[in-house]
C-alpha cells in the first residue's frame, strides 16, 4: 500500500501522531472473514534543513517512482487520445528521466532500466506520430502491470556465501 500525505506546517518539533490509517480486507478460505487493522501514523518533525538532508528509504523510493511511471503512462496515453502527442511525449520524458536517474543509485538497476525502455518506447512512437490502436493497448497494459506489480529484492550472485 502506498500513498502520499501532505500534512500541513506543524509547529512544534518532535513526534507526533498525524493520522490512523484503517485496513478493511477480506480472507477467504473454508469462509470468508473479514479483517481491520488501524495504523497510527507518526511523524518525527524536525528542522527543515534537517529534513532536507535525512536519508530515504530506497526501495520505497524505486516503488514510488515505477507507480508515478504507470501513471505517467495513463496520462500521456489521454493526452495522445486526445491528439495532444508533443505534451505526451513530455510526460513519458520526464518519467524515462525519473528512472535512469534512480537506476544509478539502484542496486538492482535492472527492472528500472527496462520500464525506461518501454517508455522511451513508447515516446518515440508519439514523436513520430505513430500512435495507434496497438501503441494504445501496449501502454495501457504495461501502466496496469507496473501498477500492480512490486519491485523483487536484490539477490546476491548465484553460487555467492555471505555466512
Amino acid at each position: 500500500l502506498v500513498f502520499e500525505l501532505h500534512l500541513p506546517q506543524l509547529a512544534d518539533l518532535g513526534e507526533r501522531r498525524v493520522a490512523d490509517v484503517v485496513i478493511r480486507y477480506t480472507t477467504i478460505g473454508d469462509h470468508a472473514e473479514l479483517h481491520q487493522v488501524t495504523l497510527p501514523i507518526t511523524v518525527n518533525a524536525v528542522d527543515a534543513a534537517l529534513a532536507s538532508g535525512a536519508p530515504r528509504d530506497q526501495g520505497v523510493t524505486e516503488q514510488v517512482t515505477i507507480l508515478r511511471a504507470a501513471e505517467s503512462r495513463r496520462r500521456a496515453q489521454r493526452l495522445a487520445d486526445d491528439g495532444r502527442f508533443a505534451e505526451a511525449e513530455l510526460e513519458l520524458a520526464s518519467s524515462v528521466d525519473a528512472l535512469q536517474s534512480l537506476a544509478l543509485l539502484s542496486a538492482a538497476p535492472g527492472e528500472l532500466l527496462a520500464d525506461a525502455r518501454q517508455l522511451e518506447h513508447s515516446r518515440r512512437s508519439l514523436e513520430e506520430r505513430r500512435w495507434s490502436g496497438l501503441d494504445r493497448k501496449r501502454m495501457h497494459y504495461e501502466a496496469h502491470r507496473a501498477s500492480k506489480s512490486r519491485r523483487r529484492e536484490p539477490r546476491p550472485p548465484a553460487g555467492r556465501d555471505d555466512r
